[in-house]
């Protein structure tokens, strides 16, 4: 009887254990949830917060009267021409068109200049001067030079020529 008491408290013991490994269980999963639920909420804040930050800058950039940026609408302005907020479509487009134009040109001025310090190099002969440069010189002298006159001709040609029908289009330029 006695043996019967004492393992009974020990069944006893290890149920008791058991259940309280069973709440310790219960209760590292509701916390487990409950961090999840905090960093769900924490990242919902964190996100209105873009939100608001979005809006407010939105809102300043919407308040803004200027449409273009750049140092050619600060030139139109000097000629005492301006592009209004509200103009049509096409004088948009073809400002858009303009600045473009105008920023191809000067790329294309560049590549003149430098074939022209090409040319430069091979007619007072740095290659011999400069022993140390004479492959990429040498590279440079392959190409067609007369090729090469006839593109920029006509690329500046046609980069002119976009250039001044623009300015018709915004009003600025006139043939008559």
């Amino acid at each position: 009887m006695l043996v019967e008491v004492v393992l009974n408290l020990m069944i006893m013991k290890k149920i008791k254990i058991m259940i309280i490994k069973i709440k310790m269980i219960k209760i590292k999963a509701k916390m487990n949830i409950m961090m999840k639920i905090k960093k769900k909420m924490k990242m919902k804040m964190k996100m209105k917060m873009k939100m608001k930050k979005t809006k407010v800058q939105n809102k300043k950039f919407k308040d803004l009267k200027y449409k273009y940026s750049g140092i050619v609408p600060l030139l139109f302005n000097l000629i005492g021409k301006e592009i209004p907020i509200d103009a049509e479509p096409i004088v948009n487009y073809s400002f858009n068109i303009l600045i473009l134009s105008i920023i191809a040109l000067v790329s294309f001025i560049n590549l003149i200049g430098y074939y022209t310090s090409i040319y430069l190099i091979n007619k007072y002969n740095i290659d011999n001067r400069f022993p140390k440069y004479k492959k990429i010189i040498n590279y440079y002298e392959k190409t067609n030079i007369y090729f090469i006159y006839f593109e920029i001709i006509l690329c500046l040609l046609a980069l002119i020529s976009l250039i001044i029908l623009s300015l018709m289009v915004l009003g600025i330029f006139t043939i008559f």
